[in-house]
């Protein structure tokens, strides 16, 4: 009998005709080395540069890098370093660096400090995104008698290394809208991000909480919803088309 395959054909015309990033799926990182494609960082890190991390989905990546509003920059927003130990992320800012960074994680404590999460293909193309979720833990601080808050404050939209190079939090917020701001007072805690539904953005910059001087953390986890880059969103497409043909030949 001759199998009818105007499924499979119009499936995989859709899927040629289809921009390269249209298929959206979940993809979880968890940061530590095991997970790290390029570039080094370290718990006292103190090398200013993008830190790469893999998905648990074949394909996807983030680049992070480490960002903070310091007084030898006018109060502007320069590049720090990514730090990472066994419990996440955490940011250096470059006047910590000549105290050689004895508090490395993510915090508001006299420096704003930030951490701009940036989607890309595992060939480095650029990717929109949309974060649901990031996992905080405490920093377990080497300085003693020390008890940190966990406010966050986040921008997400098109942000990117380039257009937020000393900014100042004014510009910051005149480019790319007020901070989302979600209060907790402990920690391990999910932060879960109001990006206004399934808005697709080229990164959120997220870190302690603007404005305030007790919060510090580290970032150990991030869930989001990323675009397959075109091969994987072909494969899947070929998939389908292919059950539906052997549907048909079943039928």
């Amino acid at each position: 009998m001759k199998i009818n395959t105007s499924f499979a054909k119009l499936a995989l015309t859709a899927a040629l005709t289809l921009p390269a990033a249209s298929f959206a799926a979940p993809a979880n990182f968890l940061f530590d080395s095991a997970n790290i494609a390029s570039g080094t960082t370290s718990q006292f890190n103190t090398n200013i540069g993008a830190v790469v991390f893999n998905s648990d989905l074949p394909g996807i990546q983030v680049s992070v890098t480490g960002w903070s509003f310091t007084n030898g920059n006018s109060n502007r927003l320069q590049q720090a370093a990514v730090t990472l130990s066994d419990r996440g992320l955490g940011v250096c800012n470059p006047e910590e660096i000549l105290m050689v960074c004895l508090n490395p994680g993510a915090d508001n404590v006299a420096k704003d400090e930030f951490l701009l999460f940036s989607f890309r293909s595992s060939s480095g193309a650029a990717l929109p995104g949309n974060v649901d979720t990031f996992g905080l833990l405490s920093i377990l601080s080497p300085m003693l008698n020390q008890v940190f808050d966990s406010d966050v404050s986040y921008w997400a939209g098109n942000l990117t290394p380039a257009s937020i190079t000393n900014l100042t939090l004014a510009q910051l917020n005149t480019n790319f809208g007020n901070p989302l701001n979600d209060q907790g007072s402990g920690l391990p805690r999910t932060v879960t991000v109001d990006d206004e539904g399934s808005a697709q953005y080229a990164g959120i910059l997220f870190g302690g909480q603007s404005g305030e001087g007790n919060d510090e953390f580290r970032v150990r986890s991030m869930s989001a919803n990323v675009p397959l880059p075109g091969t994987l969103a072909l494969i899947g497409i070929a998939g389908l088309a292919g059950m539906a043909a052997r549907k048909r030949k079943a039928a």
